[in-house]
């Protein structure tokens, strides 16, 4: 059968949309490609800033940190959980990665690019999958010597309380932070 016009459709709220409808908005913890059923959501753009140091960027917030290289099933549902506990606390969601990954720093700095392993999206890839998950901003890092020197104290101190005014920061089990990797999820949850 034919689709009835544009102007008959009647657009439906996600919450008491019938569950074919929720099933078809949602996948991965992330908004997909609204169905004909189901009106598509008001989504702001999300904005991106290169460094800490800008005006705009919204403090406090709610911040998860990766390099988010294909931003996969995993990730999305992570991406969810923070959107959902920034709205709890009233802050905006953010995203911290970093410009070159750190594996292509290391592995130039060793003078072997060649171990860097390969990436499954480019940067703009990853901030419109970002984007389209909902977060509210992103700061792109750059990889340097000074930031990869941080003790996992000062990167707490420096990027994490002043740069974001982070109010709750989620992050994997295996996350490591810090020079030679020596913070962990442990280090962070105590600061």
């Amino acid at each position: 059968f034919d689709d009835p016009p544009p102007e008959r459709l009647t657009p439906l709220p996600l919450k008491g949309a019938p569950p074919a409808a929720r099933r078809s908005r949602i996948r991965g913890g992330c908004l997909d490609r609204p169905s004909a059923l189901v009106a598509p959501p008001i989504i702001q753009a999300m904005r991106v800033f290169r460094g800490l140091r800008h005006p705009g960027l919204a403090r406090p917030c709610a911040l998860t940190i990766g390099n988010f290289d294909g931003v996969h099933r995993g990730h999305q549902a992570m991406l969810a959980l923070l959107n959902n506990e920034a709205q709890h606390r009233g802050v905006p969601s953010a995203v911290l990665t970093f410009e070159p990954h750190p594996r292509d720093f290391f592995a130039a700095r060793s003078g072997k690019p060649e171990t860097a392993p390969a990436r499954v999206a480019t940067l703009r890839d990853k901030l419109a999958e970002l984007e389209r998950c909902g977060i509210d901003q992103t700061v792109v890092l750059p990889f340097d010597d000074a930031l990869a020197s941080h003790t996992p104290a000062a990167f707490v101190e420096d990027v994490l309380v002043a740069g974001f005014g982070a109010r709750y920061v989620l992050v994997g089990d295996d996350f490591r932070f810090g020079a030679k990797r020596a913070g962990d999820y442990a280090m962070l949850d105590a600061a």
